[in-house]
């Protein structure tokens, strides 16, 4: 597994994007880490399976509506990553506020996104610095900002294998976590994984909306990796705004080159 988070990546591309305010930045190194069963895989269930039926259709129409989320999970390396942020997929707004500790990368930083435009400020920090991400290039690292599918629930959705109910509200089973794109923790893009099938546990509310996901993924060497997002506050309104003009630097022209 590789260890970049997009919290991570904000505060070591700040200096750079601030290239005359002296600020710095602090990056995360990566780490691969592989897991303790890469080659083994699990037959995923028939399309059309009940369980994997209600549980897609739950992680989509989670995904249609506004929610609020939660993060926790360890990292490889004896790091950890914790988030609290807010997405509305329809106004295409996002608030989300990233803490790692351990390791050489450790620090918050919070992202706005407001359309096209996101805003970055590491903790600590007055100045947000702001980006047009309709002008950066896909094959541009900050193209990591892309707000296709910030919190991975889509990834983790499309990887989805076998599936079975615990309860009238509870799902288990195994996705596959190996993605072109990092996408775990969910909620907060830490990892890119080389393994095979990995177990999961899912939870809805009475509406049908996934309110947690749990998901361990053992290492080779070191710590089984938990990690748990939660979700709440569905289809109500986010007041997620732009930071004032006056506490705001543009990005330098480098990163649309």
């Amino acid at each position: 597994m590789r260890s970049l988070t997009i919290g991570t990546l904000a505060l070591a591309l700040t200096g750079a994007l601030l290239l005359t305010s002296g600020c710095t930045g602090r990056g995360a190194d990566g780490v691969n880490v592989a897991a303790s069963n890469p080659t083994s895989t699990v037959a995923p269930s028939p399309t059309g399976t009940p369980a994997k039926d209600d549980l897609v259709a739950a992680l989509k129409r989670t995904q249609a509506a506004p929610y609020r989320y939660t993060v926790e999970s360890n990292l490889p390396e004896n790091s950890s990553v914790s988030a609290t942020g807010a997405f509305d997929p329809v106004g295409k707004v996002l608030d989300v506020t990233t803490t790692t500790t351990g390791g050489t990368a450790a620090g918050t930083t919070q992202r706005i996104v407001v359309g096209a435009d996101t805003y970055l400020r590491p903790g600590g920090a007055k100045t947000w610095v702001h980006m047009d991400l309709s002008r950066v290039k896909k094959d541009n690292l900050l193209a990591y900002f892309d707000m296709t599918d910030p919190t991975g629930l889509a990834t983790f959705t499309s990887a989805l294998g076998f599936v079975e109910r615990g309860g009238p509200h509870a799902y288990s089973g195994n996705f596959d976590p190996v993605s072109s794109d990092e996408f775990l923790p969910l909620g907060s893009h830490a990892l890119f994984v080389f393994a095979g099938m990995a177990p999961f546990t899912a939870t809805t509310d009475d509406q049908g909306r996934v309110v947690s996901i749990h998901i361990e993924l053992p290492q080779r060497d070191g710590p089984k990796l938990v990690m748990t997002t939660t979700l709440s506050e569905h289809g109500k309104p986010l007041p997620i705004t732009a930071p004032a003009r006056a506490n705001v630097q543009e990005a330098g022209d480098f990163v649309y080159r």
